[in-house]
């Protein structure tokens, strides 16, 4: 491997002790953190008797509803309602659970939702479209009409919590279905919400029997459990699934997706890869067309080529690859299968793209030297073919099982279902790779999409993962290039708008991404796709950490290329963070920056301070460039937000007599926001915090840092089970551009 000079600059971040609030310590920290008092807004009213009376009417309609459906669909007797809380009340610590405790009511799982304002009184901002918290709620049939009697005198602080209640209702059976679910499908996707504390993912036996009386059997070779939920596919009489999505505890239902087309490749049988007579340890590339050979020597495994634990999960490699030197080991899920129509072509592409970069083309481009060895997974085999409705779900399952086995690093996926993200669901791919993700550290590079340029060209899922890294394509490698055509859009969910996270070259038109092709010849093809440009990036972050010499943590590898990537004044739907350079690029850094990397873990509720160079001479203006990296607990269940890990970075310009025993004094500067731009006035700062990818700038007067710095917590939420959580910082001071 090539010696490459510029190093990481790590800096130390130095613990802080609890700040001491009533004795004035971290005045003004924790400012940025709005508490809601369960007041009304100012200038509006605030009748107690008609918000107890309005709560009473819900509960009774509730009741009245669920009377008049099959005693069947609710469990033990069981119901499962709806609440429909207003985002502007829920800060951190002010769900309100002193309201759900005297109610009776166990809160289970929530989504984002859009619905109509009823247009109360005391409400802000007229009649219309908003959007709110969807709460889930488990309360007993005799416990609704119980409920409903206390409603009348629920006690005067679960009252002012009643300001953040929109609506409580028993959901529609039709609104659990997914839009544009086909009635004539075999199998179908359910998603029931379990009831914790109950032995076993309650209430799934008591579905079975409920679906059974309707005509649908449950898959279980294909149930997963995740996150709070279970996902079940069925078979049976699709007229009769919304009767099936009676059962309280159904979430939705819907079409299984198939599997994403691959996008055709262009074979081009003028570029072979052989092993030089002389050195049977390297392989040259030569580039297409004629004149000198210009081959590009590629080091072999036995050359010293580091094993980053790096795996491809695909459909396969052609019998007879030219990759085998590079190829630690070749994997089938099912070896009694045979290869998916196309797969073994779209696999080798992958490897290509991650293994070598695009070999050539104009421009003088050329293949580079790979970074490590890879492990070749096909997941994706003829057993999925022929229009099988389960065929993702089995490819899931498989996907899960290698992952979780914890032997890899970095892995790239560059198919997945063909399902654009929908705004208050969660599907089970993106649950489940996000839980993995979590729990070994990933690196996961996948694939947006390439439906950019059809009638909904938002990502794909599991691209909306907010712990992996979704890759769109640019359509040429010039300084112009812009968002390729086919590449899916943004925005992300929830507190993770910026999606897809970075994008790179996936080929064009007019540059296409050069590939080795699949004739067994060691021909090359063309093609785009962000499927090349996903592993394209994993390459690069795997680079990353084979050129530095140095122990980078996965976050750390992620907020480099975050901090390195400029969107070209392209939107953040279109590029994400922005364009990432190569792997050299990003650690030399941009010209005249000084940059300092801080890693580690934090603690629930820990803090620590990063502290950074002062700008020199003390004149002048200067742009500060922080980026904040980690990988976040999710759950679809948890009652507030999808992902569950709160960190907030807070800049305070002048760290003087901070330290191990002292706060910083004065009040933090406005800096993170959601999408990198302004500070966002209608981002919470709880939103922020849950963002697990941040990355900023800002423009400052010497003098106005005298000795900057962040302070850095983990906020405890009180939601989940405390757990450390491993987070990156970079930051860099530059002389501001005039």
């Amino acid at each position: 491997m090539p010696e490459f000079p510029p190093k990481i600059v790590f800096g130390e971040a130095i613990r802080l002790p609890e700040p001491d609030v009533a004795a004035g310590g971290a005045q003004g920290f924790l400012a940025e953190h709005r508490s809601f008092t369960w007041e009304p807004p100012p200038g509006r009213t605030f009748d107690p008797d008609g918000l107890r009376m309005a709560l009473r009417d819900d509960l009774l309609a509730a009741r009245a509803k669920a009377m008049a459906l099959p005693g069947e669909a609710f469990p033990e007797g069981l119901v499962m309602l709806d609440l429909s809380l207003r985002r502007a009340c829920l800060w951190p610590g002010r769900f309100p659970r002193l309201l759900f405790s005297e109610l009776g009511l166990i809160e289970l799982g929530s989504r984002h939702v859009r619905r109509l304002r009823r247009g109360l009184d005391w409400a802000p901002g007229p009649p219309g479209q908003s959007e709110f918290v969807s709460v889930y709620a488990v309360i007993s049939l005799d416990g609704l009409e119980k409920a409903a009697r206390l409603a009348a005198g629920l006690s005067e602080a679960s009252t002012r919590q009643l300001l953040a209640l929109e609506a409580l209702e028993l959901e529609d059976a039709a609104a659990k279905l997914m839009p544009g679910v086909r009635m004539g499908l075999t199998h179908y996707e359910i998603v029931l919400q379990n009831v914790p504390g109950r032995a076993g993912p309650f209430p799934y036996d008591q579905f079975k029997a409920f679906a059974a009386g309707l005509g649908f059997e449950a898959q279980e070779e294909y149930r997963f459990v995740c996150c709070g939920v279970t996902v079940v596919p069925v078979k049976g009489p699709g007229p009769l699934l919304a009767r099936l999505a009676e059962f309280s505890f159904v979430r939705q239902a819907g079409e299984i997706p198939r599997p994403r087309p691959f996008r055709p490749l262009r074979p081009r049988s003028a570029r072979r890869v052989a092993a030089p007579a002389d050195d049977p340890g390297t392989a040259a590339l030569a580039p297409a067309g004629s004149g000198p050979a210009m081959a590009v020597a590629l080091p072999g495994p036995d050359l010293g080529l580091a094993d980053q634990r790096v795996i491809i999960l695909d459909a396969g490699l052609p019998d007879g690859h030219p990759i085998g030197p590079w190829v630690k080991e070749y994997l089938r899920a099912d070896p009694m299968a045979g290869d998916y129509p196309g797969g073994p072509g779209h696999g080798l592409a992958v490897a290509s793209a991650f293994l070598f970069g695009s070999l050539g083309g104009d421009g003088g481009h050329g293949a580079r030297p790979p970074f490590s060895p890879v492990t070749a997974m096909r997941v994706l085999d003829s057993f999925n073919a022929g229009g099988d409705d389960l065929a993702m779900l089995r490819v899931l399952g498989r996907i899960r099982d290698v992952l979780r086995t914890g032997r890899y690093r970095f892995a790239n996926l560059s198919l997945g279902p063909e399902r654009p993200v929908l705004d208050g669901r969660i599907h089970a791919w993106t649950a489940i790779l996000d839980e993995l993700a979590c729990h070994f550290g990933l690196f996961l590079t996948v694939a947006a999409g390439n439906n950019g340029a059809e009638e909904n060209p938002r990502i794909q899922v599991p691209a909306d993962a907010v712990n992996v890294v979704s890759v769109g394509a640019i359509d040429s490698r010039g300084p112009l290039a812009g968002r390729a055509a086919y590449s899916a859009t943004g925005p992300g969910r929830g507190s993770s708008p910026v999606k897809p996270d970075l994008a790179v070259f996936g080929g064009g038109p007019d540059d296409p991404f050069v590939v080795l092709d699949d004739d067994r010849d060691g021909g090359e093809a063309h093609g785009e796709g962000t499927s090349f440009a996903a592993p394209l990036l994993l390459g690069q972050a795997v680079g990353l950490l084979a050129l530095s010499g140095q122990d980078l943590s996965n976050a750390t590898i992620r907020a480099l290329l975050v901090h390195a990537a400029d969107r070209r004044g392209h939107g953040p739907d279109e590029v994400g963070w922005g364009v990432c350079p190569g792997a050299a690029e990003v650690l030399a850094g941009r010209r005249g920056e000084t940059r300092l990397v801080f890693q580690g873990t934090l603690p629930p509720g820990g803090h620590v301070l990063a502290r950074l160079p002062a700008p020199g001479g003390g004149s002048g203006r200067w742009t500060l460039r922080a980026t904040l990296c980690f990988h976040s607990h999710v759950s679809i269940h948890d009652p507030l937000v999808y992902a569950r890990t709160a960190i907030s970075a807070s800049l305070f310009p002048d760290l003087a007599g901070a330290g191990e025993d002292a706060w910083p004094p004065g009040r933090p500067e406005p800096f993170f926001d959601l999408d990198g731009g302004e500070p966002d006035d209608g981002a919470s700062p709880l939103q922020v915090s849950l963002a697990n990818v941040r990355s900023n700038g800002r423009t400052f007067e010497a003098s106005g840092l005298p000795e900057p710095g962040f302070v850095v917590r983990q906020i405890d939420l009180g939601a989940q089970p405390p757990a450390p959580v491993e987070y990156a910082l970079v930051a860099s001071l530059a002389p501001a551009s005039p």
